[in-house]
Order: structure tokens, then sequence, then C-alpha cells
């Protein structure tokens, strides 16, 4: 098969895919893009700035080490993360990144990778993960116990302070 036809058949399937595939340099520089997908609505780094200034605040520390572990080992990293959305310095959208490493030649790293929207997915596991927990308010044998059951449910975070 020709270069040309191989060509427009790899940017007939990348218009295709849901996700947004992307390539990043051994000196971890997006060097590509494309695809369908959620790639128009995100955060695109430009010069001085890095691809990691897109990711939540709140998932950056962990997502970094969860990314130095995998380019340590050159090992593939499929995980869900916070990224921000283009043009908006508040708004932020859970997506599903998977990468894998392409080790060259002479040993450098270059990695692939999709990116996919995973909003409604993880809405729906929170949904699913607070109905498990809210089950557990009718066995209540008092009002207190069933506002602590409630509130270790909704808000995790706070059932500590209401246990206080």
């Amino acid at each position: 098969m020709n270069e040309e036809r191989l060509l427009r058949r790899y940017q007939a399937l990348m218009g295709a895919v849901p996700q947004s595939v992307w390539v990043m340099s051994p000196g971890g520089e997006v060097t590509l893009l494309a695809g369908g997908g959620i790639a128009e609505k995100l955060w695109h780094p430009d010069a001085g700035t890095s691809w990691m200034d897109a990711v939540h605040p709140k998932d950056r520390d962990w997502f970094q080490r969860a990314w130095r572990g995998a380019t340590r080992q050159r090992s593939p990293l499929d995980t869900i993360v916070r990224v921000r959305l283009d043009g908006v310095l508040d708004r932020f959208r859970h997506v599903k990144i998977v990468a894998a490493p392409v080790v060259e030649g002479d040993g450098e790293v270059e990695w692939v990778g999709t990116a996919t929207d995973a909003e409604e997915h993880w809405r729906s596991r929170m949904r699913e993960k607070l109905l498990a927990r809210m089950a557990a308010v009718p066995a209540a044998h008092d009002l207190s116990e069933a506002f602590l059951t409630t509130a270790a449910a909704v808000v995790p975070e706070l059932a500590d302070a209401v246990a206080v």
C-alpha cells in the first residue's frame, strides 16, 4: 500500500474515533493532538506551560506520581483525572487517560495515548456509590444515627466533623 493511501486511512481513523489521540515526545512535549472527542474542549499547553498545568490542583500530586511511575517503569497508564477546559480557569472535566510507551531504538521513550470524556461515567459511578451508602439509612435506630449515616453518605469530608 502506498504512503498517501496509508495517510488518508490514518486521517479518516483519527476523525472517526471518539477519543482524542495524542503523542508526547521523550522531552514531555505534546507533539500531536488529533481525533474526535474531547480534544477541542481541553486546555492546550503553549510555550512555557506544561500539560500537567491543566490537571486539577487536587488531582495533580497523585497524578504526577502515577505519571512518573509509568515513565520510570515504562509501563502503561490508565486512569481518570480532572482536566481544565480550554479558555476557562476554573472548569474541569473528568477525562480517562490511557498512555502507552513506545521505546525507540536509542532507548528514548515516546508516549502515545488517548483522552476520553469520562464525566458521565464518573457521575454514574458516584451516584451508585451514594445510593449504596444511603441504603444504610433506613436501618438506623434513631434520628441521630440516621443523620450520621446520611452525612457520611452525602458529604464524606464532613463525616468526622459531624460525628464529634
